[in-house]
């Protein structure tokens, strides 16, 4: 892996380089020695693209720490390659696969959030109830990018736990699919937790810190080993991932709203998560 992530540090956007502060990929955490080189090779998505497309530090992009007001915490990148853009939750093939289920739930949560007469964030349900809506809108690629990039320019940054993933080849044995996936999830993960939680405390320590929007135990985590050493860690909001079994997320208030009442308390704008809603009234 350190052959396919050469260069990595040059790349890091400049506005973004104090908050990096010189952290590096673990390339000698444990669970990267039960991977195969060939695997990682096979990893997604690249270091660099050309025309700022799917690529690693796409998170990046439209937003810079001082802007950052809800600091949205995913998990890995899509498993399909075509889905990983760089930035947690934005689908990259939706218009050729179909919306990825956890995008789904996160505008079922973002649609309700502006327009709660809608109530499409209670179960799979939801949506149903909003689906051609949401279509209407997030009809191809350059609507999803415009989408995302909106939502980085009122201060949101999606980030990914780990920002790589390796796609799992076929095996007829499910249980060794299972084991194939997680042994590389882990290495993913371990990889690049300094880097993450580098970013996570920095912009924790700043004044004025954002709101954590934390999806699942993997960005619970993060949070946690990053803010342990402040005094008064910033507001943070979990809720179980989007993809968690049992639609475990719809266990939780909506978390996008819940997120927008801390920065109400906080006398702050909240995020616009479903700019459309007034038009689609």
């Amino acid at each position: 892996m350190r052959a396919e992530l050469d260069g990595w540090a040059d790349a890091i956007p400049d506005a973004w380089r104090e908050a990096f502060g010189g952290a590096l990929p673990n390339f000698d955490a444990p669970s990267l020695a039960r991977v195969l080189d060939e695997e990682f090779r096979q990893s997604h998505p690249p270091l660099q693209a050309p025309d700022e497309g799917h690529q690693m530090f796409r998170a990046f992009r439209h937003i810079e720490p001082a802007q950052v007001r809800v600091f949205a915490i995913g998990q890995d990148p899509y498993p399909e390659r075509d889905r990983a853009t760089g930035r947690a939750f934005e689908d990259g093939a939706a218009d050729l696969r179909g919306i990825a289920s956890s995008l789904r739930r996160i505008l079922q949560s973002g649609l309700t959030a502006m327009a709660p007469a809608r109530m499409a964030d209670r179960d799979v349900r939801g949506w149903g109830a909003i689906r051609a809506q949401v279509g209407a809108h997030l009809n191809d690629r350059a609507a999803m990018t415009q989408y995302f990039d909106g939502l980085a320019e009122q201060g949101v940054l999606f980030l990914n736990a780990a920002w790589t993933f390796t796609e799992i080849e076929h095996h007829p044995d499910r249980a060794e699919r299972k084991r194939r996936r997680a042994r590389l999830q882990n290495a993913h993960r371990a990889l690049w937790r300094p880097v993450t939680e580098r970013v996570v405390g920095h912009l924790a320590a700043k004044n004025g810190a954002p709101v954590f929007l934390l999806f699942g135990g993997e960005a619970l985590e993060r949070f946690n080993s990053a803010t342990r050493h402040l005094q008064e860690p910033p507001t943070s909001v979990f809720c179980a991932h989007p993809t968690a079994r049992r639609a475990a997320y719809f266990d939780y208030q909506n978390p996008l709203r819940r997120a927008n009442r801390v920065r109400e308390l906080q006398d702050l704008e909240a995020v616009q998560w479903w700019p459309h809603a007034a038009q689609d009234e």
